[in-house]
């Protein structure tokens, strides 16, 4: 991923974050790639932008449906 975006010119995909924390970000994908994951969740605007730019697909939390039945209850 690091490579890619080297030679695209544009090593942080956008993203306005420090280079510490794109590493890490990067090291999140790599583990997700790793594990055949296509889909990345996250509320992150900045791991959004990596994350699309390493061409996983990206949904937000609060983009998910919200469970069907009966409604929680706390006591």
């Amino acid at each position: 991923m690091t490579r890619k975006a080297h030679t695209s010119g544009d090593l942080h995909a956008g993203a306005n974050i420090t280079r510490a924390r794109l590493k890490f970000d990067r090291q999140v994908l790599a583990i997700a790639r790793v594990q055949n994951e296509k889909h990345i969740y996250t509320d992150d605007g900045n791991m959004a932008k990596v994350a699309a730019a390493a061409g996983f697909a990206v949904t937000a939390t609060r983009d998910l449906p919200l469970p069907s039945g009966q409604p929680y209850r706390l006591f």
